[in-house]
C-alpha cells in the first residue's frame, strides 16, 4: 500500500542515483543524471533535498559503493544516516532499439521508488519509457511526477511545469554529467 503523499511534503528527501541494470559501467552518467533531475527539481521548488555530497558522504559512512545496486535495507540505512524523512531511488535499462537503427540509442526504462524512512512504507512507484535520446523529457516527466507525489497541494499540472523547460540534447545532458563526476578539478 501506498502511504500518504502529503506527510512527505514537510520534511527533508535523500535522492539516490538509479542503478544501471545494463551492465556496462559507461551508463552510470544516465542514473546519475535521472538523480539530479529529481533533486533539481525538488529543490528550486522549496522542499528540502540533500545535496550530492552528503549522499556521497552518505555512502562513504556506510561503506557502500555507489551506483552498486542497492537492497531496500540499504537504501533505508542512508535515509536514516542522514536523516531524511523520505528517499527516492531506482534503476534504468537500456532495451535495444527495435529495428535497430542509427537514430536511437535504445529504448529506456526507468522506475523509480519513493519511500518513507520513518514508516518504512513505499509512498509511490513510478515508471518511465522511451527513446534514450528523450531523457531530458523522460526525467523532467518523472521529476514532476516525484514533486505532485511528495508535495500534491504545490506541485503544478504537468503542462505548467513543462512550460518554458529547455530540452537538451541527450549529448549534452551526458557531457554535463560526465564532467559532474570526474574525479578531479582537471577532468571536469
Amino acid at each position: 500500500p501506498l502511504g500518504s503523499p502529503c506527510r512527505a511534503a514537510a520534511g527533508t528527501f535523500l535522492v539516490l542515483p538509479f542503478f544501471n541494470l545494463t551492465g556496462d559501467s559507461k551508463l552510470d552518467w544516465i542514473g546519475e543524471s535521472l538523480c539530479v533531475a529529481i533533486r533539481e527539481t525538488l529543490a528550486t521548488q522549496g522542499l528540502l533535498v540533500y545535496e550530492r555530497e552528503d549522499r556521497n558522504e552518505a555512502f562513504r559512512r556506510l561503506s557502500i559503493r555507489p551506483y552498486t545496486q542497492l537492497t531496500t535495507a540499504s537504501v533505508l540505512r542512508l535515509g536514516e544516516v542522514l536523516d531524511a524523512d523520505a528517499v527516492i531511488y531506482g534503476q534504468f535499462e537500456l532495451l535495444p532499439a527495435s529495428p535497430p537503427s542509427a537514430e536511437s540509442r535504445g529504448t529506456l526504462r526507468i522506475r523509480a521508488n519513493l519511500i518513507d524512512i520513518r514508516k518504512a512504507e513505499r509512498l509511490a512507484e513510478l515508471t518511465e519509457l522511451g527513446p534514450l535520446e528523450e531523457l531530458e523529457r523522460l526525467q523532467s516527466h518523472l521529476a514532476w511526477q516525484t514533486w505532485r507525489t511528495l508535495a500534491p497541494t504545490t506541485a503544478p499540472t504537468r503542462g505548467q511545469f513543462e512550460a518554458g523547460r529547455a530540452r537538451l540534447p541527450v549529448e549534452a545532458s551526458e557531457s554535463y554529467i560526465r564532467g559532474l563526476l570526474a574525479p578531479d578539478q582537471e577532468a571536469k
